[in-house]
């Protein structure tokens, strides 16, 4: 008996965010629950951010200023294990740790810092200032000017000569700090990336930036740790040169694409912002083309070069510069007037929640909004359609949206004809998810 009790409590369960909602709606179906903001679409984007800090940590080793360093400081680990295998192994990992432990006190920084700005800024709807999307984007600027070498950020000498004003006997102890001074030795050339990262994860919940950057430090660890297990690795390092300078400044280039990104928000017609993007492609393959080879290299090797830079630059224009065809469908501007008189008409009403710095938003417009097979079956059924932008956070979209749902698209909101609540399909979905509401909202109006 108890254990049949136990199954019918577990059915009845509900999640924070069906919690949510429950006064103002419901959620379209049980497939629907699983699809909402905290389902498949965060945790793609967790592991996605994660797999990136990885990633992130791993390019940090073979910046300008790190890869030098790295046979010099391996040695030393070796040196100190006095050739006991299994001293190479632990006094690596203790290495491995002590540049995890400043990845660590970055993310207490950045904990500090939300809980700071949590004070001014609601979480919810931060991107609905304008100011915030422009203070990340000069971020983005600025950090892009860091990797292109306009300006450098030097450890100051104090900090520099710690390690060797700091007396440490034991080999593990001394071991961690030599780990905890690469990691502060490479900022200079990291400076950038960091930074950037700092400002992201002002934005993000604070288990997901404290992840992000344990994350970064297992990568830039990770190497450490394996060649001071296998010191004979160390022959095979890339030698430091040219190239790891270009690719600093390639790494500037995407982060002026992510600050072009955030500029868009800005605008409703985001077409001149794809033009940029293209001039800004543009500018990196001539940069490619004049700096990744010399004048008098091979023809081979020009070709290897130029013609993948001559390829990206024609498919990225083909890609960029065309207009989207208009969309057939037809969203009508938010008036809640007009919405309560059409659902006392008898008509039904889908109400599209979106923004400008929605990313997701411009997924499901392309997934579902913008197919004509979904506008058919609208116009079929004689929807009325209607858009509630909410960029900004003083339109009366954005008050209606948070007095009635408390929530930050995507939401589509469909109300039935008459006084039903309303159906809600937050987060991703698909155009089966949406004939699936449309369905209920016309059985809703039958009954």
């Amino acid at each position: 008996m108890a254990r049949e009790e136990l199954s019918a409590g577990l059915e009845l369960a509900v999640t924070a965010e069906q919690l949510k909602f429950s006064h103002s709606g419901e959620i379209a179906s049980a497939k629907k629950i699983a699809q909402t903001r905290y389902g498949w679409w965060t945790e793609l984007s967790i592991t996605a951010a994660l797999a990136l800090a990885l990633v992130g940590g791993l390019i940090f080793n073979i910046m300008p200023c790190v890869l030098p360093v790295i046979p010099i400081r391996i040695l030393s680990v070796v040196e100190m294990a006095g050739g006991t295998r299994r001293r190479f192994v632990t006094l690596g990992l203790a290495f491995a740790g002590g540049i995890v432990l400043f990845f660590a006190a970055l993310a207490g920084v950045n904990l500090v810092l939300r809980l700071a700005t949590d004070q001014a800024l609601n979480v919810s709807d931060h991107f609905q200032y304008p100011a915030v999307g422009i203070t990340m984007a000069m971020v983005m600027v600025a950090v892009a000017a860091n990797l292109f070498g306009v300006f450098n950020v030097i450890v100051p000498s104090g900090v520099a000569s710690l390690e060797s004003r700091v007396v440490v006997r034991r080999g593990h102890l001394k071991s961690v700090l030599m780990g905890l001074m690469m990691a502060i030795l490479a900022t200079p050339c990291s400076f950038g990336i960091l930074f950037g990262v700092m400002a992201w994860a002002q934005l993000k919940s604070p288990m997901l930036g404290t992840l992000v950057f344990l994350m970064l430090g297992v990568g830039m660890a990770a190497p450490h740790a394996v060649l001071a297990a296998f010191p004979v690795l160390i022959n095979k390092l890339p030698k430091p040169g040219q190239r790891m300078e270009l690719f600093r400044q390639a790494m500037g280039f995407i982060m002026l694409g992510v600050a072009l990104w955030l500029f868009s928000w800005l605008a409703e017609d985001k077409y001149p912002f794809w033009v940029i993007g293209w001039a800004m492609v543009l500018t990196m393959c001539l940069w490619v083309w004049a700096k990744w080879v010399r004048y008098d290299a091979p023809l081979s090797k020009k070709l290897a070069v130029r013609l993948p830079a001559v390829a990206v630059t024609i498919a990225a224009g083909l890609f960029m510069l065309p207009r989207s065809a208009p969309a057939e469908l037809k969203f009508a501007h938010f008036d809640e007037a007009a919405i309560q008189a059409a659902r006392s008409g008898g008509d039904i009403v889908l109400v599209k929640v979106t923004a400008n710095w929605c990313t997701e938003c411009y997924i499901i417009d392309r997934r579902v909004y913008r197919k004509p097979e979904i506008a058919q079956e609208l116009e079929d059924r004689g929807v009325i359609a209607i858009k509630a932008d909410v960029t900004d956070r003083a339109s009366l979209a954005s008050r209606w949206v948070k007095d009635n749902f408390a929530t930050v698209p995507p939401l589509t909101i469909i109300y039935p004809a008459g006084g039903d609540k309303p159906i809600l399909l937050p987060g991703g979905f698909s155009q089966a998810d949406l004939i699936e509401a449309l369905d209920m909202a016309a059985g809703k109006a039958g009954g």
